[in-house]
């Protein structure tokens, strides 16, 4: 097994475990019993399925058109710029990833207009 693999690698290989699915659905008496060929052709459209997905999203990663997310927070800061958790105090909040400054945190964005960061949830990626 190759240590890296590209995402086009990766996508081309989904690919061919979705044709070898196809085949074992078109001729299911070659590759089940009769007694389990009804639940075992479910089984493998499920995985054609799934591969042909997991293929369309790694062929998006390789052209460009997926990118990763970033997630953020929002740094409340006093009118001195100094860190605070008192909403009284605020005067601004700062985005965590890139440090872009919104004054009006009662229109806090969920993500940062500067750097698209996605704010809250799974954390900051500083």
């Amino acid at each position: 097994m190759p240590a890296e693999m590209t995402p086009l690698e990766a996508a081309e290989i989904m690919e061919e475990s979705a044709r070898q699915a196809k085949c074992m659905i078109d001729a299911p008496t070659t590759f089940f019993s009769a007694a389990s060929q009804s639940a075992g052709v479910e089984r493998v459209k499920k995985c054609e399925m799934a591969y042909s997905l997991a293929a369309s999203y790694l062929r998006a990663v390789a052209a460009g058109e997926l990118r990763p997310v970033i997630h953020g927070r929002w740094i409340y800061k006093d009118c001195n710029g100094v860190q605070t958790e008192n909403h009284g105090l605020v005067a601004y909040a700062e985005c965590s990833n890139c440090g872009h400054e919104i004054c009006n945190i009662d229109q806090e964005a969920a993500h940062c207009p500067s750097c698209g960061a996605l704010m809250g949830g799974k954390g900051d990626s500083t």
